[in-house]
């Protein structure tokens, strides 16, 4: 619960300072659970990798690691046959920019 609530915090304060909001808004509906994520939500995937794991310099990853991770995400819910390289990489890509 604890985990879930510092996420919920997290998104909260990123709908306030984005400017997108519609895009926050959904981000926080999936952490939340109402709506799960898919291996082609990859921004909000990289927002809740970035969220998850401060510590971690998305520039080096494997893809191994950032798939695991992915599985890994409250509210992520797809089958790890669907991902592929070009789906870690646009995540991989998002995170850097995340990260920036």
């Amino acid at each position: 619960m604890l985990k879930i609530t510092s996420l919920v915090t997290i998104k909260v304060t990123r709908i306030l300072k984005s400017n997108n909001v519609a895009s926050a808004i959904i981000g926080l509906i999936k952490t939340l659970g109402i709506m799960t994520m898919k291996w082609t939500d990859t921004l909000t995937i990289a927002e809740s990798l970035y969220d998850t794991h401060p510590d971690i310099d998305p520039k080096i990853i494997r893809f191994t690691d950032l798939m695991q991770w992915v599985l890994d995400l409250e509210g992520f819910n797809d089958s790890p046959e669907k991902c592929g390289e070009k789906i870690l990489e646009a995540i991989q890509l998002a995170w850097i920019e995340e990260a920036e």
